[in-house]
């Protein structure tokens, strides 16, 4: 869109200076997160507002290129095609896709509920170009852009859930251990916490692996009806992963619980006994 108003935007700028300043600012916030080595896509959000404001007196009293229409129904119409091959390709389990899933659930039917969710919001974008098909371009694609965020932040959302958290993981947790247990966790991540209905203990955001293993292991020694949830991937001096519990997939790693038969005879003492309980913090899932 900068692009199809360019030669308005230099004329606007002449007469209203303000233009300009949003601009910049639009710049800056690009210019500053592409130099930061964090990068997420949100990082973008305040350029937007004044990138919005920056064309809006432009496209009120200028008409884009003649080139603009075109292109965007173009871009329009293979976005349609595109979601709607990728929700078909979901429905018939194509291997890329498959594997690709296998980071969030191992099963299937979330890759299908996923698939469907594509598929429609791709008949949307085709659906609107066909209908709407005399309509200005831009209004055109705004309105499909529209009804889209409004499936992905509703039906979206309610898909994506058992697979962004670990809810589903503190689930089976909670139904392999009696019901006044205790949970513990090394290498803690703060979002299990939010999910946990028992009990939850860490062993210090800031202790290296091996302190947080040492501490886990008297934890553990010491409290009645305690388990331990670990990275399936992680090999332990204190502990055996062979008999734990698989837990299930969250945010790209497999997860497993331990209990007191996964202990070894003895571990090292700690530097320092840190350990750190929040009591029953997912109770607000039965509100």
């Amino acid at each position: 869109m900068l692009l199809a108003l360019f030669r308005p935007v230099k004329e606007v700028i002449r007469h209203r200076p303000v233009v300009l300043v949003l601009l910049v600012w639009v710049a800056l916030v690009v210019i500053f997160f592409s130099i930061s080595p964090g990068k997420r896509g949100v990082y973008l959000l305040p350029a937007l507002p004044m990138f919005a404001l920056s064309l809006a007196p432009v496209l009120s009293s200028h008409p884009p290129a003649r080139w603009f229409p075109l292109v965007l129904t173009v871009i329009h119409f293979l976005l349609a095609i595109v979601l709607i091959t990728i929700g078909v390709m979901a429905w018939s389990d194509h291997p890329g896709l498959v594997e690709n899933m296998s980071n969030y659930s191992q099963n299937p039917a979330n890759l299908h509920k996923a698939g469907t969710l594509v598929f429609t919001i791709g008949l949307v974008w085709l659906l609107g170009l066909g209908i709407f098909w005399r309509a200005d371009a831009l209004v055109r694609f705004f309105l499909a852009l529209m009804i889209s965020w409004l499936l992905y932040t509703t039906w979206g959302y309610y898909i994506l859930e058992p697979l962004r958290t670990p809810r589903n993981v503190l689930a089976t947790a909670e139904q392999s251990v009696p019901p006044h247990a205790q949970l513990g966790m090394i290498d803690f991540k703060e979002q299990f916490i939010l999910f946990s209905r028992l009990d939850f203990t860490h062993f210090s955001y800031f202790s290296n692996r091996q302190q947080e293993e040492r501490n886990a292991w008297l934890w553990m020694s010491q409290t009645p009806d305690s388990y331990l949830i670990v990275e399936d991937l992680h090999d332990f001096q204190c502990f055996t992963r062979n008999g734990g519990t698989f837990l299930g997939t969250a945010h790209r790693k497999g997860y497993r619980l331990l209990s007191d038969e996964q202990l070894m005879v003895s571990c090292e003492p700690p530097d320092q006994v840190k350990w750190y309980t929040t009591p029953t913090p997912g109770m607000w899932q039965d509100d």
